[in-house]
């Protein structure tokens, strides 16, 4: 993966404990990881020369008040010892500052960085405190101001608000005890302003201590939360889930993963500086909602790789900074080939016939809907056809299921052939076939098409060395003519091949309007015949059966008929197939 900016890449190393107080107080569990604590160690690093060097001046201060009054074989071992103290101190910080941070640094528990403070404070007071009450009285002012003044030094451990309570509270003691052991001596306005000095230092330290804590904490929690979405989107692309990517106010790359590079085919280097959608292949839809400069979400796309055809979703989000100015885009990115696989295995699976590999009923239902649009906004009918083997069920029954799956197969292929480039072949189901024709403009070159399919259905069909025979009647309806709904259609179509059946079968017909007039017919005659059987319109006649040899008389046969009270009597050609449908 390629390195990005180093802004992005500075983690702390753990999550923000939880109850710290705003003000000078610290938690107690100084063994655990804590961001906070890691911008303490390095910001008290940062302050350390200050603060040392405020030490060792107000030290070399307090020689040059004492000089001449103690012995200099006390004073300059005591300076020195400070600068020495104040100059480790500053070195120890530095190396906390670095082996101490982050989640494989060891942890400084806060009593000692407190012990620390408390140490170099004690050792600085030590002297003064010791020779305060045999000075005079404008060397003990003088004294008592330094020591007061360099309780200001807190500000330097501002960043750490014990170690600031515990130098203020030892100066505050070390000052307030050097104006008891000179009280008598101290004029009262002086001990006034040393007071007023060190009060305004007690409340300065803890002002900016508050405000400063507060800072640090805000910002531990930003590298804390910046460091959770980091390590996420490093476990997101190590997982191999997805990659990421960024690009600069025109669209150049800025930054990839190597698992994109890797996709692409081209090593990562090659690949900043280049246009985003010229490296996806010049994607129109990428392109366009870079341009809007707003987010994004699940853009697939398809892409010619060495790889072969690949399939990526991407999603983005614009940058943005505090003035509002556009920066680019980042987002993520991932490989769903497999994904859009699957989802094209389940839509074949769901729109196919498992037997013949044809459209099944539903996907027939929906090519016929695309080509009566087309046929409605056009100026070109479409047309559909439904086909019934005739003898196909005699084949089950004598020969078994299996070779009549296998007959089904081979009627599916004769029809494809027959069909070709022009049509669309599929099962209904059963032994039922449909063919949808987009453009049926030559109405001749439909007929001759369903004229051609008998023929070739008729044709013997050799299945394991057993010859089999069937047909196949053909009903076709036009659209937008016959019907301008896809059920509309299929109704006309089932109506002009039940008249295909009705008329020997092995035969076409095409939906008229005389046809849907028969239908009507049929259906008004079929109702008053159940309403006949109410209202006794049926009578019995007799038919004399006569010996064709002997001439004579040799029974009857009751023939049923029936006296409508509009139609007058019904022919028995009308009405003989309808006791078995009322049966």
């Amino acid at each position: 993966m390629y390195e990005a900016p180093d802004r992005y890449k500075r983690l702390i190393s753990a999550r923000l404990p939880g109850g710290e107080s705003a003000g000078l107080t610290a938690r107690g569990a100084d063994s655990e990881s804590s961001p906070l604590r890691d911008v303490q160690l390095i910001s008290r690093a940062q302050l350390a020369p200050f603060f040392a060097a405020a030490n060792i001046c107000a030290a070399f201060m307090m020689v040059a008040n004492l000089w001449g009054i103690v012995a200099p074989g006390l004073l300059l071992p005591w300076a020195l010892g400070i600068s020495a103290i104040n100059f480790g101190a500053m070195r120890l910080a530095r190396h906390q500052s670095i082996t101490c941070v982050g989640r494989s640094g060891r942890r400084v528990p806060m009593v000692l960085l407190v012990g620390d403070v408390a140490l170099r404070a004690g050792v600085w007071l030590s002297l003064p405190l010791l020779v305060f009450a045999s000075l005079d009285v404008g060397t003990q002012v003088i004294a008592a101001s330094i020591m007061a003044g360099l309780g200001i030094g807190a500000l330097g451990l501002v960043v750490i608000p014990p170690c600031a309570t515990a130098w203020m509270i030892a100066f505050t003691g070390g000052v307030c005890g050097a104006l008891l052991l000179g009280r008598s001596t101290i004029p009262f306005p002086h001990v006034l302003s040393i007071l007023f000095t060190i009060g305004v230092a007690i409340f300065g330290v803890l002002t900016v201590a508050r405000w400063a804590f507060h800072q640090l904490k805000t910002n531990a929690d930003v590298s804390g939360q910046s460091e959770g979405a980091s390590l996420l989107l490093q476990e997101y692309e190590q997982r191999g889930v997805g990659w990421l990517w960024q690009v600069d106010p025109e669209n150049r790359v800025t930054y990839i993963s190597s698992r994109m590079s890797a996709l692409l085919g081209r090593p990562g280097g090659q690949l900043i500086g280049h246009s985003l959608p010229s490296l996806l292949g010049g994607h129109a839809e990428l392109g366009r909602v870079l341009l809007e400069r707003k987010a994004f979400n699940a853009l697939e796309m398809e892409l010619s790789t060495a790889h072969g055809t690949r399939w990526i979703s991407i999603a983005g989000d614009p940058i943005v900074d505090t003035a509002g100015r556009f920066e680019g885009f980042r987002g993520v990115g991932s490989d769903i080939t497999e994904i859009r696989q699957t989802q094209e295995r389940l839509t074949h699976l769901a729109n196919v016939d498992v037997l013949s590999g044809l459209p099944n009923r539903g996907r027939v239902r929906q090519l016929l809907g695309e080509a009566l649009r087309g046929a409605t906004t056009g100026s070109v009918p479409c047309a559909i056809m439904f086909l019934d083997l005739d003898g196909f069920k005699p084949v089950n029954d004598t020969f078994g299921h299996p070779k009549g799956d296998a007959v089904l197969r081979a009627v599916a292929k004769r029809l494809i052939d027959q069909v070709g480039p022009d049509g669309h072949v599929g099962r209904m189901g059963g032994d039922e076939f449909a063919i949808v024709i987009p453009d049926a403009q030559a109405r001749k070159q439909v007929e001759h098409l369903a004229d051609r399919i008998i023929a070739s259905i008729k044709e013997p069909y050799m299945i394991d060395q057993t010859e089999i025979r069937i047909g196949v009647s053909v009903g076709c309806a036009f659209g937008p003519i016959d019907g301008a709904t896809v059920d509309d259609l299929i109704l006309k179509a089932d109506l002009a091949l039940y008249q295909a059946k009705d008329a020997g079968r092995g035969c076409a017909r095409y939906f008229s309007s005389e046809l849907q007039s028969e239908q009507d017919d049929r259906v008004r005659l079929e109702s008053d015949l159940r309403a006949a059987i109410v209202s006794k319109q049926f009578h019995l006649v007799f038919q004399p059966l006569v010996n064709a040899k002997s001439q004579q008389l040799v029974g009857f046969e009751a023939l049923i008929r029936w006296n409508h009270p509009q139609r007058g009597f019904v022919p028995p050609t009308c009405s003989s197939r309808w006791p078995r449908k009322l049966a």
